[in-house]
């Protein structure tokens, strides 16, 4: 389409002639006139400018029009005489003329066409109500404590594994998850670029998109193509809240089973040698030595988990911990080669020969040391000691055996099934 038009409109008969010479032009690039109005003035027998002016007035005007941005569409200029014409020349040559009208229905059409991408993009997929499989007694619990934690945070943003950071039980956590009631949704590069598209749009072109298809823009823009997890509420529930309350009351009115008792023993076990590992790489971060975790590291960890307290063990630790560094700095002092070959097993053989002692000897007092300052217990132990056990003292100064009998003191049984 030719990007300028002109087009020269008479009121009436009179001085047509004049008319026509007067717009008259050499070129449409620079728009130079072909006669000058002093040329104009001599062939028509005018007075002066100002009769010329006067009778292309009332003889007519010139129409000029523009081709608009959207290339189908053109802005008119009405022009009365040559002082206007120059006067709107630059405007009608260089400005950027923007078809509203165009915009909006290209705006219009490429926000359908990214919803459209996303709408039928399988990332999101609702494939049906997945069926749910009965969680054990502790992945109850662990169930709760997961749906508390998922209302108090951002739940675009939640992540089933991390979202309990103190707990030493991912394991239940994937149970959870392959029993169908968290599902993880993966990051989505498709939906999220067509997504940024759209909020672009909506940022700068919010004044050329339809009303209505604005509010659909609107919700595909609060969707979450990022990495993170949901909570899946069974269908029989009408919202997560009074799903969460049934949850709570099955676990409190649970009759434990034989099977259940022994999960929970594995549970508290596992909990406590996680700590103590824990509690391993602090102490020695602090005392500066060297140790390897390796199977017979795992050995002597599970035999202390076993026999005594964290506090307690916090201690024997801390002694072997502080024998170790004494030993290490004799044996750089000493600069023998082949001691160093033994280094990363002296904690370990301190920690075996702590042990034994303390055997033989039936247990005699125990000394006790406090937790480190930042140690922080976990959510799972706040809430079964809170609501299960009803216990006003933490799990440090308890073995595990002696968790699980106040564990069981407070519960049912049903051993029959």
């Amino acid at each position: 389409m030719e990007r300028i038009l002109l087009e020269i409109v008479e009121k009436n008969d009179a001085n047509k002639e004049l008319l026509q010479d007067y717009w008259l032009f050499k070129d449409t690039i620079k728009f130079d006139f072909v006669f000058t109005a002093k040329s104009l003035i001599y062939k028509y027998n005018l007075d002066d400018y100002t009769d010329l002016t006067k009778k292309i007035i009332n003889a007519g005007r010139l129409f000029v029009r523009r081709l608009k941005d959207c290339k189908k569409c053109y802005i008119e200029f009405s022009i009365e005489d040559r002082a206007h014409f120059k006067n709107s020349k630059i405007t009608i040559l260089n400005e950027i003329f923007i078809c509203y009208d165009c915009r909006k229905v290209r705006n219009n059409k490429k926000v359908n066409s990214l919803i459209s991408d996303i709408k039928n993009h399988n990332c999101r997929v609702d494939g049906g109500s997945q069926e749910l499989i009965k969680l054990s007694y502790i992945e109850r619990i662990y169930l709760y404590i997961l749906i508390e934690n998922y209302k108090n945070n951002f739940p675009s943003e939640w992540r089933a594994l991390s979202a309990l950071n103190y707990s030493e039980s991912q394991y239940l956590i994937k149970n959870i998850i392959e029993k169908g009631y968290i599902k993880e949704l993966e990051y989505c590069n498709f939906c999220h670029t067509r997504q940024l598209e759209l909020y672009t749009l909506s940022m700068q072109e919010k004044n050329m998109i339809e009303e209505q298809l604005k509010e659909e823009l609107k919700n595909y823009l609060k969707l979450n193509f990022n990495y993170h997890c949901q909570i899946v509420v069974p269908d029989e529930f009408d919202s997560i809240e009074s799903w969460m309350s049934n949850v709570y009351s099955e676990i409190l009115k649970t009759k434990l089973t034989i099977d259940d008792v022994k999960e929970v023993e594995n549970f508290i076990l596992n909990k406590r040698f996680n700590e103590v590992y824990k509690l391993v790489s602090l102490v020695c971060e602090k005392n500066s030595i060297s140790w390897l975790k390796n199977n017979a590291f795992d050995f002597e960890v599970l035999r202390l988990s076993r026999n005594f307290n964290l506090e307690v063990i916090h201690n024997i630790l801390s002694k072997c911990a502080r024998e170790t560094a004494a030993d290490l700095y004799i044996i750089e002092k000493s600069k023998n080669n082949k001691d160093f070959f033994k280094v990363n097993n002296i904690y370990k053989q301190k920690i075996s020969l702590d042990f034994e002692k303390l055997i033989k000897k039936n247990y005699p007092v125990l000394y006790s040391r406090n937790l480190p300052n930042n140690w922080v217990f976990s959510e799972e132990e706040l809430f079964i000691n809170t609501y299960i056990i009803e216990s006003d003292q933490k799990w440090s100064k308890y073995t595990p055996k002696e968790i699980l009998n106040m564990w069981l003191d407070k519960t049912i049984f049903d051993f029959e099934e």
